[in-house]
């Protein structure tokens, strides 16, 4: 795998030092949810003093905003002492809902004509665009990542999986045991009963930007799924996500 970090700081890392933790997070892949629980035990006294939940602390309004985030692991003071996890999802899931999400309910692209690659709702040609735009990257990391890059760029080109993946705990959010395995981790990490309770009794919720479900992402599921081309292209632009992560390469249908 390529290292690609030193240009794509697409996700910040986020800590909590009551506990020893290091989260990475990445777009699409339960980031709402796991920015706020970090913001949480960075300091649990402040979060409940504002009146927040996990699910109503919006990225952009975010409690812990330049409080907690680092773009870079050797800027955390003696983070090599410290517990790092990073949740993933399956690659052809998270692709899904992140065109969802931003090119056909958010229309991002109505504000910033650039996003969703130019190309509004129309998904052969954002497959095709993002993936030119990973090919030209890989070969030449670029700095300034935009909206897109950082919804869409492959999971494994984050948190300096390149050099550091064995000092990760990896969570797969589409795992069979997701909830028992994050909320284990921060027990394990000397969260007390009370504040297991807090993230918990949120874990169930969606936030504004989940998918699941949708009539949306049901029809751009199946639309890739069912298409050689576009799958071909997307499991091109994410084979490492799917190596690395331990996820099954779909299979590219016969026509």
């Amino acid at each position: 795998m390529r290292s690609t970090e030193n240009k794509c700081k697409c996700a910040p890392l986020q800590t909590s030092r009551p506990n020893n933790l290091v989260a990475c997070v990445i777009e699409k892949t339960f980031s709402t949810f796991l920015t706020a629980i970090m913001c949480f035990l960075h300091d649990q006294k402040a979060f409940r003093e504002s009146n927040r939940t996990l699910e109503s602390d919006i990225y952009g309004e975010r409690l812990c905003k330049d409080k907690n985030e680092f773009t870079e692991l050797k800027k955390i003071e003696k983070w090599q002492k410290m517990s790092i996890f990073a949740v993933v999802r399956n690659p052809v899931d998270r692709f899904v809902s992140g065109f969802t999400d931003k090119c056909l309910r958010e229309k991002v692209w109505r504000k910033y004509k650039s996003r969703c690659a130019s190309c509004r709702t129309n998904l052969t040609c954002f497959v095709d665009k993002m993936y030119d735009r990973m090919m030209k990257f890989a070969k030449n990391p670029y700095k300034g990542i935009d909206f897109d890059d950082s919804h869409f760029f492959p999971q494994s080109w984050r948190c300096e999986f390149s050099s550091h993946l064995v000092k990760y705990q990896i969570l797969q959010l589409d795992g069979p045991n997701f909830t028992d395995q994050i909320l284990g981790l921060l027990e394990e990490r000397g969260v007390e009963s009370d504040g297991i309770q807090f993230i918990n009794a949120s874990l169930h919720y969606r936030t504004p930007h989940s998918t699941q479900d949708s009539v949306e992402r049901a029809t751009v599921e199946e639309t890739v799924l069912n298409s050689p081309y576009l799958l071909r292209k997307i499991l091109q632009m994410y084979y490492f996500d799917f190596l690395l992560f331990g996820y099954r390469l779909p299979d590219i249908p016969v026509v």
